[in-house]
């Protein structure tokens, strides 16, 4: 069943995907995520800002009100702030 997009895409937004197309890449996006939090040694904040960037890129590519992605970009940023913000010698 072909999808119908009657309004315009939100800007900046990237290229339409179908949904399945979508949804593989939020899947695969996942599955590295979770890899990533079991195996990258930081209590799985890597894992974390990785799942919240497949969940956004996800909501643009179906071209769904950007807002929805905002609360998991800003915790994203939130871990970025917060490991930067560590001492060298913790990174």
């Amino acid at each position: 069943m072909k999808e119908i997009v009657t309004s315009d895409p939100p800007a900046g937004a990237p290229p339409f995907q179908e949904l399945e197309s979508a949804y593989n890449e939020l899947l695969a996006g996942l599955w590295y995520a979770s890899e990533t939090f079991v195996n990258e040694g930081d209590g799985g904040l890597e894992g974390c800002k990785i799942a919240c960037q497949a969940v956004a890129r996800f909501v643009a590519v179906r071209h769904q009100n950007p807002e929805l992605a905002a609360p998991l970009l800003a915790l994203r940023a939130g871990a970025i702030m917060e490991t930067s913000a560590r001492p060298l010698d913790a990174h």
